[in-house]
């Protein structure tokens, strides 16, 4: 029997200024990828629902998290979609790379969930409440 139900855990290790660094993991700890937010633009810690539209900027796939977006790019800088959740392997502060392979990959992991009928959450945590 497949488990219906995915949690995702975004945990925010390194906030700066303008850029928050942090590990996106699977609900048995494993990491899926890194991350890069805009420290201005980020979602509040908490459990959110997660959905998969087409995103109205960037015209293609996406994955939504209330008014925020979990995409592929290079970094926050470039950027200018309100709350967003940059997916990769991390580089630089604010910036990663292989960023499409591994968004590709959460997405399929995603519509797996979805194609059983089941539901996916995403929980923030910020590194200074764990």
């Amino acid at each position: 029997m497949y488990n219906k139900r995915m949690k995702l855990y975004l945990y925010r290790i390194c906030t700066r200024q303008l850029t928050t660094d942090g590990v996106l993991k699977d609900e048995n700890g494993v990491k899926i990828c890194d991350t890069a937010e805009h420290t201005q633009k980020m979602l509040p810690q908490g459990v959110y629902k997660v959905v998969l539209r087409k995103h109205p900027n960037l015209r293609h796939r996406a994955v939504q998290v209330e008014s925020a977006w979990i995409i592929h790019g290079n970094g926050v800088h470039e950027k200018d979609f309100g709350a967003s959740i940059i997916v990769g392997e991390h580089l630089v502060p604010g910036v990663v790379i292989r960023s499409y392979s591994y968004f590709e990959r959460l997405i399929k992991r995603i519509e797996k969930v979805f194609k059983r009928g089941g539901e996916v959450e995403l929980v923030i945590i910020s590194h200074d409440s764990q």
